[in-house]
């Protein structure tokens, strides 16, 4: 008969946990932020804006 070997499971103590992702340490985040009121005057001047959910996202 096969011996049947018990494997224990090992648990990371946070899994399963939420963690908030910290984008705004990341090199995107602070890229968009630094250069995206330029980037919506420029588009301005053309008579053009982003979308309104990507404005809300950005100037709020």
């Amino acid at each position: 008969m096969p011996q049947v070997v018990a494997r224990r499971a090992t648990r990371n103590e946070n899994a399963g946990r939420y963690q908030r992702h910290r984008i705004e340490q990341t090199l995107l985040y602070r890229i968009v932020e630094q250069y995206y009121p330029a980037f919506a005057g420029h588009l301005a001047e053309q008579g053009r804006e982003l979308p309104a959910h990507m404005r809300r996202e950005f100037e709020d």
